[in-house]
């Protein structure tokens, strides 16, 4: 943090005035890791700073002045400390929650936003975007017989077990040919595979 004084008053804050010579940063008074950073044109934005449990140091974002008001952030800042008193890690939860917002938690939201990441080549690395006939396919494959059985799930609960018992029975059952039980596999392996690759869930499961 800056050598400069820590503030403790809204007026203190108000008075900051940005640098032509970039970015700098103010300690707050009476908040454990809590700053102010005010950018050369001239956004202020809360900070806090703590060590995870891991070891690993963290600088978290809480809100741009004075949307975020002082009291709301020392708040905010002591809530988060205290968090990693208790061995969480803010900052990491903070990017899980927003993962989940964007591929939802269940088979369903998985499959949806796989299909939607496959349209712009982003299911997997570096990949080609998929054809819309492929995509077509792929999605009334899994429409018709992985949605059923599979879509209220949680995807992190779901364990290999649960795979292979929905194969056999889908081999057992739907009347498919071998080759198009294979296609459903693929799909359903796919869509796993695109939480793997965006570190969502674990492929020993």
């Amino acid at each position: 943090m800056s050598d400069t004084k820590l503030i403790s008053t809204d007026r203190e804050l108000l008075g900051l005035q940005p640098s032509q010579a970039g970015r700098y940063e103010v300690g707050i008074k009476g908040a454990k890791g809590l700053s102010l950073r005010i950018y050369p044109g001239g956004e202020k934005v809360f900070e806090v700073r703590y060590v995870a449990a891991n070891g690993a140091r963290r600088r978290m974002k809480l809100g741009a002045y004075p949307a975020l008001r002082l009291g709301d952030a020392k708040k905010q800042a002591g809530k988060f400390q205290n968090e990693v008193v208790e061995g969480r890690d803010p900052s990491a939860d903070r990017a899980d929650s927003k993962k989940a917002q964007r591929t939802g938690e269940t088979v369903e939201q998985l499959a949806r936003a796989t299909f939607k990441a496959a349209k712009l080549g982003l299911h997997g690395g570096r990949k080609r975007p998929k054809r819309p006939s492929t995509l077509a396919n792929e999605t009334r494959l899994y429409e018709h017989h992985i949605a059923p059985k599979l879509g209220d799930k949680v995807y992190t609960e779901v364990r290999r077990r649960d795979v292979k018992e929905f194969m056999r029975n889908l081999a057992a059952d739907s009347g498919l040919a071998a080759s198009s039980v294979g296609r459903v596999g693929e799909v359903l392996s796919g869509i796993f595979a695109f939480a793997v690759h965006e570190d969502l869930w674990k492929s020993t499961r």
